[in-house]
């Protein structure tokens, strides 16, 4: 535990969020400072990637993985994937909606959500409306294989992003052992966020 000494008369009230201690000193607790965002940052590693690997499946300025961008309607996304997405026909309320929304999965690992419709076989079996843009961003994770054409990918060290996107605007970083682990990142100008659940990447495409 550290502590700072603050100077005071002995017979003078100690400052506020300091106490007198039995040699009748006053002391502040002092909090260690961890690093900050930009010194983490500077701290690592230079990145490596690999342009021969890259298959241009993911496109971030566009927002988009494999034909689908955010911001498309399903039956666009189904159109540029060249497949009809999974729905399990379920619905739920997506950042405080009070209308239903449809999850729909494409296989080669992203999924974003809908405006659903209820289903005329089953009264909650629901469907994405088709013609109705996503009201979520595009959601990928580590199993995703796409990459851009420089082949950064979902699981490339966050300075392969950095180099790619610039530092971000939000870094937030849980404490292991006394050291910062990459918890997200947020580019918010360029629609990108990164953030780790279990350790395991997942990436984030919002339209612009």
């Amino acid at each position: 535990m550290l502590f700072l000494l603050v100077a005071c008369a002995p017979d003078a009230p100690c400052p506020d969020g300091a106490t007198r201690r039995d040699d009748g000193l006053c002391y502040v607790e002092a909090v260690a400072r961890g690093p900050t965002a930009d010194e983490v940052v500077a701290a690592l590693p230079a990145c490596t990637l690999d342009a021969a690997e890259g298959n241009g499946r993911l496109d971030l300025d566009g927002h988009c993985v494999d034909g689908a961008c955010a911001g498309d309607s399903y039956a666009d996304m189904n159109a540029g994937v060249g497949e009809e997405g999974y729905c399990d026909g379920g619905a739920l309320f997506v950042d405080g909606s009070t209308e239903p929304y449809a999850h729909a999965e494409w296989s080669p690992g992203f999924w974003t959500y809908f405006p659903a419709i209820e289903g005329t076989v089953e009264p909650y079996d629901y469907a994405p409306d088709p013609d109705v843009p996503t009201g979520s961003p595009i959601h990928t994770y580590d199993g995703y294989t796409g990459t851009t054409a420089e082949g950064l990918g979902v699981g490339s060290p966050l300075s392969c992003w950095v180099d790619t996107l610039g530092v971000p605007e939000i870094l937030e970083f849980q404490w292991e052992d006394g050291e910062p682990a990459l918890f997200g990142a947020w580019w918010q100008e360029r629609g990108v966020s990164l953030y780790y659940l279990d350790t395991e990447p997942v990436l984030e495409l919002e339209a612009r």
